[in-house]
């Protein structure tokens, strides 16, 4: 118990969620805990004063509360406060029985930090609140304000955190707040986790009742990489796995605990600029900089998904923090005001820049694993650049403007700037020569070719009774071009994931077309032929001729 566990806790407009998240971290069953509460700007009606409220019934809690800068900005102001980087001057006068003492940020104030709460139960006399000292903690951990943990999560944590710099646990997540039909919901194949805790089982089935879904296990990263144990595992044993298994992500936000003193020798905090996926590279140099890992295969966190959340928009107007309103405004005009359009360039963007950040650390990194790290990781700093590329053909343009000018806005390396967009455009040109287009390849592809066969045959009398001619010399002259390709290639003769095409839209768009369907319903009723799916395929087709009908 003698370990001080730093907790960080951002919040915007949360006033639903939050009793729920700061009840599971006041009946921790490790208690030597210090709390900072950051109010991200909230504008609803009563975050805030819950928040002021958890504030002055425990001492260990502290509240910042700030303009509205975005999560990563709250969650590097808790960093800072640990790393005693503000001083706090006082504003209370007098100390009252319990209530809230107030403080100003003196000098430095980068977050525009209003005002500063404490509780007077902390402080025994009028001196401790005139001279406020930081206290020092030994860990620190993050939790999403809509989300909530386990009662004996940091204790578990903190047992695990001897000789390692990270404890890394596995979660469970829900869907709160999305009306879903059953019938949508098995066409989206909607991934939630199953329920082992009995601690949380109740609160966990109450949430799952307000969005009426069925429990439906997937596999988490720690499930990905296939730890089925708790072990303490050194970071190049970690990247060995990761390696052998293939790379399936590495965010780190709220997943773990850190040693602090670790952080800050490495001076790692999240990247201000990053609006999405700023955990993806938090993680990628937090891990690469480890020494050990411990893999806490236990699920300790409840990760709820809600509809309104920075990571769940569509074609609705997104959150954009007070301090990118500017920006927001000019990509929106330039969209048409088209929200749905202005979304998409929002991730792809953000996930362009996540390119550049990991490729500008990995450039001035003296890493001992580099060149296994980069075995790794670049082909996907490939995938995530060229993920811009994607974008609406109508307002390609004004996005890879824009994307391109968040890079130069981040750093003022011309020399690391340009070598990382000539990489993307020698990537381009590279992959487009070694695997051609998604488009093409769907055109390539034995159900494309077959259906439009029919579709183009069905038109005339003749073209219907040679039909079963054109069709089988087809499937000839597909196998024929498929072993003449093996062969030429070898080994290396498997193609990359359609959504790793720089025009993965387009492809998209024809496998989703009346021909492609057409003609994986004839595939399907060959090779199914013993279940009667050729017998079944005239009426498929019919059923898919009266669906695109209907839609043109």
């Amino acid at each position: 118990m003698d370990k001080v566990v730093g907790i960080v806790i951002p919040m915007y407009n949360i006033q639903d969620y939050l009793r729920e998240c700061l009840d599971s971290v006041i009946n921790q069953t490790y208690k030597n805990l210090q709390v900072v509460l950051v109010n991200d700007g909230s504008t609803d009606e009563n975050s805030l004063n819950i928040a002021k409220e958890y504030t002055l019934k425990d001492e260990r809690f502290i509240l910042f509360d700030k303009k509205n800068g975005g999560i990563n900005s709250a969650r590097n102001l808790g960093i800072e406060y640990f790393n005693k980087e503000y001083k706090l001057k006082n504003i209370t006068n007098d100390i009252k029985e319990n209530s809230l003492i107030e403080f100003n940020i003196e000098g430095n104030n980068p977050y525009e930090i209003y005002k500063v709460y404490k509780s007077s139960k902390f402080f025994k006399n009028k001196d401790e609140f005139l001279d406020f000292k930081t206290p020092d903690i030994d860990y620190i951990i993050f939790l999403d304000p809509d989300d909530y943990w386990e009662l004996n999560c940091i204790e578990k944590c903190v047992f695990k955190m001897d000789g390692v710099e990270v404890v890394w646990f596995d979660f469970y997540d829900f869907y709160d707040g999305f009306d879903f039909e059953l019938n949508n919901f098995k066409k989206s194949n909607i991934p939630i986790k199953p329920i082992a805790s009995y601690i949380n089982k109740r609160r966990y089935r109450k949430n799952m009742k307000k969005s009426n879904i069925p429990i439906k296990p997937i596999a988490s990263l720690i499930e990905e990489y296939q730890y089925k144990e708790n072990q303490k595992v050194s970071v190049e044993d970690f990247f060995k796995n990761i390696l052998k298994i293939g790379f399936k992500g590495l965010w780190f936000g709220w997943q773990g605990m850190i040693d602090f003193s670790f952080l800050k020798s490495i001076s790692l905090k999240y990247i201000n600029q990053i609006m999405r996926h700023d955990d993806v590279t938090f993680g990628i140099m937090l891990f690469t900089q480890c020494n050990n890992i411990y893999v806490l295969t236990e699920k300790l966190y409840y990760y709820r998904i809600r509809k309104g959340s920075n990571m769940n928009h569509c074609n609705e107007k997104p959150h954009i923090p007070d301090c990118r309103l500017e920006d927001y405004t000019k990509a929106f005009n330039l969209f048409d005001q088209k929200y749905s359009v202005y979304n998409e360039y929002y991730s792809l963007s953000n996930f362009l820049l996540v390119a550049f950040v990991v490729f500008d650390f990995f450039m001035h990194s003296n890493l001992k694993n580099k060149d296994l790290l980069m075995q790794i990781f670049s082909n996907e700093m490939k995938v995530w650049r060229r993920g811009m590329l994607n974008f609406d053909n109508s307002y390609y343009e004004p996005g890879l403007y824009l994307s391109l000018k968040k890079i130069f806005q981040f750093s003022d390396n011309s020399d690391i700037n340009l070598k990382f967009i000539s990489g993307l455009i020698v990537d381009i040109v590279h992959f487009n020569d070694k695997y051609g287009t998604a488009k093409a390849r769907i055109q390539n592809d034995i159900a494309y070719r077959l259906g439009q066969i029919m579709v183009i045959n069905s038109k005339s009398f003749f073209g219907i009774l040679f039909m079963p001619i054109f069709l089988l010399a087809t499937v000839i002259s597909y196998t024929q071009e498929k072993k003449a390709f093996k062969a030429k290639n070898k080994e290396d003769y498997l193609l990359p994931e359609l959504v790793k095409y720089p025009d993965y839209k387009e492809g998209l768009k024809l496998r989703e077309s009346y021909a492609y369907k057409l003609g994986e319903a004839l595939v399907k009723g060959f090779k199914e032929w013993y279940k009667g799916r050729f017998l079944a395929f005239p009426f498929k087709a019919l059923k898919l001729y009266k669906k695109f009908k209907y839609q043109e």
